[in-house]
């Protein structure tokens, strides 16, 4: 059967000389496809198929998938071109694919395709991760107290306690944290 899909290339894996294996994270989880020939730079699925391009691709199902035809709808050139980006994207990328394994919530989809795109857009790298591991914890069974004191309840929060699990204020902790690094953390969660 041929099946559309849309998603992004998260892996890929030699098959052969010229094909490989691509995963594909989609909204209804991760697929494994075979890219016959798109290993080589001459071939049209070529760009299609590389690491963190988001795309279309057009497959025949099967045990292991195989791809049919592929188009591109972006890929992130200002990840690829920055070694800070492009580690921090791949941290988040397998972040998300291993809580996926255990947690397969189609949200999870989304929290990848948004930090993707905030850092595409020169969103601060590390910050995104902060906020994608903080995302995370309730779909690995924790939940933190972002709206207030995790201690006390005061509103006045000025950093993240992990060890508390939510928001510290000026009365019980000592560290300050950047006031718009909280504001992206509460918005963002």
């Amino acid at each position: 059967m041929i099946k559309k899909i849309e998603g992004i290339v998260v892996g890929e894996i030699s098959y052969k000389e010229t094909s490989k294996i691509i995963k594909i994270f989609t909204c209804d989880g991760i697929i494994n496809v075979l890219a016959k020939g798109s290993k080589k730079i001459t071939n049209k699925n070529f760009t299609a198929t590389t690491y963190l391009t988001y795309g279309s691709f057009l497959i025949y199902e099967h045990d292991l998938s195989i791809l049919k035809s592929a188009s591109k709808k972006k890929n992130y050139k200002n990840i690829l071109k920055d070694i800070v980006k492009l580690s921090a994207s791949s941290y988040i990328v397998s972040l998300i694919t291993q809580v996926f394994k255990q947690n397969k919530s189609k949200e999870l989809y989304s929290f990848l395709l948004s930090s993707l795109n905030k850092i595409n857009d020169n969103i601060n790298p590390l910050a995104i991760v902060n906020i994608i591991e903080v995302k995370l914890l309730p779909y690995l069974g924790l939940k933190l107290n972002l709206e207030s004191c995790a201690l006390c309840n005061n509103s006045n929060i000025t950093c993240l306690s992990l060890d508390y699990s939510g928001f510290l204020c000026s009365n019980c902790s000592n560290i300050k944290m950047d006031k718009k690094i909280l504001k992206l953390i509460k918005n963002n969660s």
